[in-house]
């Protein structure tokens, strides 16, 4: 169940949620697939379900134990790469279930730092900006 198939540590959870297939994610989970476990690179089932805006594996993964805090080997967290993705609704569920802000907000000055260097578009570091504002307390 936990098995990777190749050496890159990717697991059919992961596959299952990055894809955004909860029928399959519930059945993996329900026959012992490990929530956290990760790529090599440390990327989670919740970082990848995160990062593609899909809320209902987000929830599902949380509700059965993923650790909302838990980044990849670069400190990329589920929340910080939600808005990085414009994903609004998953951020805010992440921040309800107490997503630990100062890590996502060095993990997103790492993300807006890669994206001076690869001169990616000023609307999502204003939206990053203005996310960031609003956290601050």
């Amino acid at each position: 169940m936990n098995q990777a198939k190749h050496n890159d540590g990717v697991t059919p959870l992961f596959i299952s949620s990055l894809k955004g297939h909860l029928p399959v994610v519930e059945c993996l989970i329900k026959h012992g697939a490990d929530v956290n476990q990760a790529r090599n690179d440390g990327v989670t089932p919740l970082l990848v379900s995160s990062q593609e805006g899909n809320l209902p594996v987000v929830q599902y993964l949380i509700k059965h134990g993923a650790d909302v805090n838990r980044g990849n080997n670069d400190g990329t967290t589920p929340l910080s790469m939600a808005i990085y993705k414009k994903h609004s609704e998953v951020a805010k569920f992440l921040m309800r279930q107490n997503a630990n802000i100062a890590i996502t907000k060095a993990a997103l000055r790492k993300l807006k730092n890669l994206e001076l260097i690869n001169g990616l578009d000023k609307k999502t570091l204003k939206l990053q900006k203005m996310f960031l504002a609003g956290l601050k307390n």
